[in-house]
C-alpha cells in the first residue's frame, strides 16, 4: 500500500516515476493481509453454516477482484513504469533492474515489506505449517488449528475459523491475549471467544511436536515450566513476529543503515541517505497497518515535492481496530502505558 501510494500521487504530479516489484502488485495487504483476512471474516459471520473449505474458495474468488485491478497494465494507467525485477542498490541513485541494465532516480522509496518469521518448533513437519502467505491457499478442510501466538489478524482469524466450525486453539506467550490493548479489552475478547467454544490459553509456551500413528501432537506448557500438557492439532498457524525484506536489496552499496534487520528513518521518513525514503514494514519500530503506510507514503511525496517545507507524521496518533466480531479499538496510548510515563 506504502509503494502504491507514493508511486501513483508522484505520477499524478508529472513525476517521472519507475515502480520495481519482483512479486505481485499489492503484495501483502492485497494478497496475505488485510483484503483476504477481512472478506474471511466477513463470510465466516455472515455464512457460517458453510464449511471452510468453501469459505476459503469464496475468499479467494474476491481477493481476485482486486488482484485484477492491480496489474502492471493497470498500474502503468497511471503514467508510471511497472518493473518486474528483484532491485538491488548499485549506488545511493541507481538500482539494477536485470542483469544487463540499470536506472538512476533523484529520489528512491524503500517499501519492500516484511515475512513471517517461523520460529522453530522441533519436530514440526513443514507441511504442518501455515502462516499468513499460505493460511488463505488451503484447499481442504481443517478439523484443528492451532494458533500460535495471539495479535490483531491471528484473533481475526481464529474466531472466523471457529465461526466455520474449526476446533482452534490459540496460545499467547503473553499474560493476556493482545498485550497491547487495555486490559478490559483483552479480557472482553478472551471471554467471547471462549463462549464460541475456542480455546485460549495466555502465558504458554510451545515445546515441540510430536507424531503418533494417526496423530499429531503439540507438547506446551506455562512459561515458568509447570503445567506440561498436549495439544492435538491438524495444522498450525505460525504468527511469532515478521522480518523485513531489505536483506537482498544490497543497502550497503548505498551506505544506507540497516539495524537488526531493520531500516532507520527521520522524522520526514528518510533513511541516513536523505535522497533514500522508506515506508511501512521495513522501517524499525513502525506501527504494521495499511492506513499508516498510506498517511507515510502521502507525506514522503508531500514533501519530495515541496521540499522546503517539510512536514512529518512520524508521531501522529494512530487509530487502531482489532476486527473481531466485537470490535475494540482505541487511538494511540494505552491507560497502561500513560501511566508509566
Amino acid at each position: 500500500s506504502g509503494w502504491l501510494t507514493a508511486a501513483i500521487w508522484l505520477a499524478w504530479a508529472g513525476k517521472s516515476v519507475a515502480m520495481i516489484e519482483k512479486g505481485l502488485i499489492g503484495w501483502d495487504c492485497t494478497n496475505f493481509w488485510c483484503v483476504p483476512s477481512k472478506a474471511l471474516i466477513d463470510i465466516a459471520k455472515h455464512h457460517p453454516d458453510i464449511w471452510l473449505k468453501k469459505a476459503l474458495e469464496e475468499t479467494r474468488k474476491r481477493r481476485q477482484v482486486f488482484r485484477d485491478e492491480e496489474t502492471a497494465e493497470e498500474m502503468e494507467k497511471y503514467g508510471l513504469k511497472v518493473i518486474k525485477w528483484h532491485a538491488r542498490f548499485i549506488d545511493k541513485n541507481t538500482i539494477s533492474v536485470d542483469s544487463k541494465n540499470k536506472i538512476t532516480g533523484k529520489q528512491i522509496i524503500i517499501s519492500t515489506w516484511s515475512h513471517p518469521i517461523i520460529d522453530a518448533i522441533e519436530w514440526l513437519k513443514k507441511e504442518d505449517i501455515l502462516t499468513n502467505e499460505s493460511i488463505f491457499e488451503v484447499e481442504e478442510n481443517i478439523e484443528r488449528l492451532v494458533v500460535i501466538w495471539g495479535g490483531y489478524i491471528w484473533c481475526e482469524l481464529a474466531e472466523s475459523f471457529t465461526n466455520l466450525g474449526v476446533d482452534v486453539t490459540l496460545l499467547q506467550r503473553n499474560v493476556r491475549l493482545i498485550p497491547r490493548e487495555e486490559i478490559e479489552a483483552s479480557e472482553i475478547t478472551q471471554k467471547t471467544f471462549e463462549k464460541k467454544s475456542m480455546k485460549v490459553e495466555c502465558n504458554t509456551l510451545v515445546k515441540e511436536a510430536h507424531y503418533w500413528e494417526s496423530k499429531k501432537y503439540l507438547m506446551v506448557m506455562d512459561k515458568d515450566g509447570t503445567n506440561k500438557r498436549k495439544i492435538e492439532f491438524d495444522k498450525v498457524l505460525i504468527a511469532t513476529g515478521r522480518q523485513a525484506n531489505a536483506w537482498s536489496l544490497d543497502l550497503d552499496k548505498a551506505w544506507v543503515v540497516f539495524d537488526r534487520g531493520w531500516i532507520k528513518v527521520d522524522s520526514y521518513n528518510r533513511t541516513n541517505i536523505k535522497n533514500i525514503f522508506a515506508v511501512w514494514d521495513v522501517v524499525m519500530n513502525n506501527p504494521k497497518f495499511t492506513h499508516w503506510a498510506n498517511n507515510e507514503a502521502r507525506w514522503v511525496v508531500r514533501n519530495i515535492l515541496v521540499p522546503f517545507y517539510k512536514k512529518t507524521v512520524r508521531w501522529a496518533f494512530l487509530p487502531a481496530t482489532l476486527y473481531t466480531n466485537i470490535e475494540v479499538s482505541r487511538i494511540e496510548s494505552t491507560r497502561e502505558q500513560l501511566l508509566d510515563v
